[in-house]
């Protein structure tokens, strides 16, 4: 029975053959394509990615060689201001010991005019001797000091000087150096990056070598680019002419950046160089220590704004009558001290053509000291009818009238009526010269100081008997406030005649042009190297940099395929889907500045952003977005897609030809 069985049921199953073959042959090759698309596309994405990896590198990696460039141009500024500060200083020291000597000078010369008359005349010779002794015995003692002094520091200004001159001129060559030489490491990091992180074959597109000539165009400086740059050498030697600098022509870009650089030496002085001075108030001292009774004195400002202790008297009066005040008042006091002024400067040496460089530049320094007095008046009154909405105004009485003379100048006004008028300040002498000092370091006749109106004439000149100029008053620590020792005491011998080569000099303005207050070691200021606040190519040139990489096709199936025989070919070969045959990747960075106010320490103090510049070793490098002038550029050029095909360029100048046939048969038809 099993037999039967197993016979009938292998009886009544039907065959089928030969179809199951195919069918797996058919899905088989569905399965063999499908893998290869998977596997290309999975290596396409993959090496697309790894190119991608390998411009951002490039990119960041040659921001960072940049900034690293700043930051050393930013150290090398930083000493080079701070090797200017200290030739000022010892200019200052040369001349704070010139300075020191000439007291004796000077004490000799009130010797001689006040106190040996009084000695001779029989009346005041109980006065004038002992004040002869006094006089002689100081300046014996102040001529001793005062000439080690001189002999000291006025050569250990010009061995100074020489040394920090010299070695500001090499840290302004040693930013060019290396500056070119970032440059050179930049280009080979860029090659060192594709090899590290890019697929094998990966290289530079079209777009990548353009972006990175007008990189190095706007930010290394290349000499023969034109354009704007972001980072500038400057060269002292470079002379800006007066007609080019009213056309604010780009040949006078270096002058101004002396300026600059000038300024900010200036700002950067310490204390002893921008104003060594003092003041000693005698009736603020005799106030405090209870000598004078307070309401004996008062505090008054002057025109400069320096508050001023006097000895005398100040008050006002008012009555309130209702809808009338009489109003009176009366000052009167005088002043006495004794100040110690001084600083160091660093000018621009104007030439007689108005031309301007970095060598034109010179350190001077200007000492004195001097005895001063001072009278100040005022007085006031009348009857004043006060309105509602109006206010008081004076209806009878004297007008406001005061006067005060302090620190060589007269200043008097008058107000009535709510209007106040008076002459400008006006000459008028109040300071005896005690001590006076100057020293310069420059090259005779190139950026050496000389005693004219042009070099050290004051910019609001009062004597009658000095030169206007453009001096400010507030330059040397305010020593040229006190115009008698800035211009020396007119028709007297103090200070004395024939201090030098008996040329009849007597103040500051005149040792200008003395050979022996000159030290011809300093040249001006050295090269250097600064970024500017140009946007060049519309932010992708520096500090921008935009990295274009591509991967060829043949080299990406390189790279799937260690043997080309092994590659699929006919109906298996499947196509990549590249533009242009081509995959192609961009990436930006930025060279940028940023302070790290996160820690105290460097977090500036006054809240002020900071911008960028050589002087502060703050750069770094980051990633930035491309812009979508970035991408349009690069899908232009790497990937061709604003490239017209071949049969629409055919058809538009078919068309064109046309339309110039249709305009000259209509051009023969109307007989033209």
């Amino acid at each position: 029975m099993s037999t039967r069985a197993d016979g009938m049921a292998r009886g009544g199953r039907r065959r089928i053959r030969g179809q199951a073959s195919v069918l797996a042959l058919l899905l088989l090759g569905v399965a063999v394509i499908c893998a290869l698309s998977l596997y290309k596309s999975g290596r396409l994405a993959t090496d697309k990615m790894a190119l991608q990896n390998a411009a951002d590198a490039v990119a960041y990696s040659v921001s960072t060689v940049e900034a690293r460039d700043l930051n050393f141009a930013a150290y090398m500024n930083r000493s080079i201001v701070a090797n200017e500060v200290a030739i000022a200083q010892m200019v200052g020291l040369a001349s704070w010991a010139q300075h020191t000597n000439s007291f004796h000078d000077h004490l000799r010369s009130y010797d001689t005019v006040i106190a040996q008359p009084l000695a001779s005349n029989p009346f005041t010779a109980a006065v004038g001797a002992p004040m002869s002794a006094a006089l002689k015995g100081m300046a014996g003692v102040f001529k001793g000091v005062g000439t080690v002094l001189d002999k000291t520091f006025k050569p250990l200004a010009q061995a100074f000087s020489i040394v920090s001159h010299g070695t500001n001129y090499a840290y302004g060559v040693s930013q060019t150096v290396f500056h070119y030489a970032s440059l050179m490491q930049a280009l080979g990091v860029v090659q060192e990056m594709i090899d590290r992180n890019g697929p094998d074959g990966a290289g530079m597109s079209d777009y990548g070598v353009l972006s990175l000539i007008s990189h190095l165009a706007t930010f290394a400086e290349l000499p023969g680019f034109p354009g704007t740059q972001y980072t500038r050498s400057y060269d002292p030697t470079e002379v800006c002419s007066k007609r080019a600098r009213d056309r604010n022509d780009e040949s006078c870009d270096s002058a101004r950046a002396y300026e600059r650089l000038a300024a900010i030496t200036l700002d950067s002085r310490d204390n002893f160089s921008r104003n060594r001075g003092w003041e000693l108030q005698f009736f603020k001292v005799l106030r405090q220590m209870g000598i004078v009774p307070s309401w004996l004195t008062f505090d008054l400002r002057d025109r400069s704004g320096k508050n001023r202790t006097w000895l005398g008297i100040n008050f006002s009066k008012s009555l309130d009558l209702g809808i009338a005040e009489v109003r009176f008042g009366m000052r009167f006091g005088i002043y006495f001290d004794l100040a110690r002024d001084g600083g160091s400067e660093l000018r621009h040496v104007r030439q007689s053509n108005d031309a301007t460089a970095g060598k034109y530049f010179n350190w001077s320094a200007a000492d004195g000291t001097n005895m001063g007095i001072g009278i100040t008046g005022r007085i006031f009154g009348g009857i004043f009818a006060c309105l509602p909405l109006v206010g008081c105004v004076q209806v009878a009485g004297i007008p406001d009238c005061q006067a005060t003379a302090v620190n060589d100048e007269l200043n008097f006004s008058c107000s009535v009526w709510g209007l106040t008028i008076g002459p400008p300040p006006i000459f008028f002498p109040t300071t005896a010269p005690l001590a006076t000092g100057y020293a310069e370091v420059g090259v005779r006749n190139v950026n050496d100081l000389k005693s004219d109106s042009k070099h050290m004439g004051l910019a609001d000149r009062r004597s009658p008997f000095g030169r206007s100029g453009p001096v400010p008053r507030e330059a040397y620590g305010d020593v040229p406030t006190r115009e008698n020792a800035w211009f020396g005491l007119p028709f007297t011998t103090v200070p004395p005649y024939n201090q030098e080569n008996r040329n009849g000099s007597r103040g500051i303005y005149d040792m200008a042009s003395w050979n022996s207050r000159r030290i011809a070691t300093y040249r001006g200021l050295p090269p250097y190297i600064d970024t500017t606040d140009e946007v060049t190519l519309a932010h992708s040139g520096g500090p921008y940099i935009v990295v274009g990489l591509e991967l060829g096709e043949a080299a990406f199936d390189r790279n799937n395929w260690s043997d080309a025989s092994k590659e699929p070919k006919g109906r298996f070969a499947l196509d990549n889907g590249l533009a242009r045959e081509r995959a192609t990747v961009i990436a930006k960075a930025e060279v940028w500045f940023k302070r790290p106010n996160d820690i105290s320490y460097f977090r500036r103090g006054d809240r002020y952003e900071e911008h960028g510049s050589t002087f502060n070793p703050y750069w770094q490098a980051r990633l930035v977005e491309t812009s979508h002038a970035d991408r349009a550029i690069a899908l232009a050029i790497q990937q061709g897609q604003g490239e017209a095909p071949p049969y629409a360029v055919a058809e538009f100048n078919e068309f064109m030809d046309n339309v110039r046939d249709a305009v000259d048969a209509a051009a023969g038809a109307a007989g033209l």
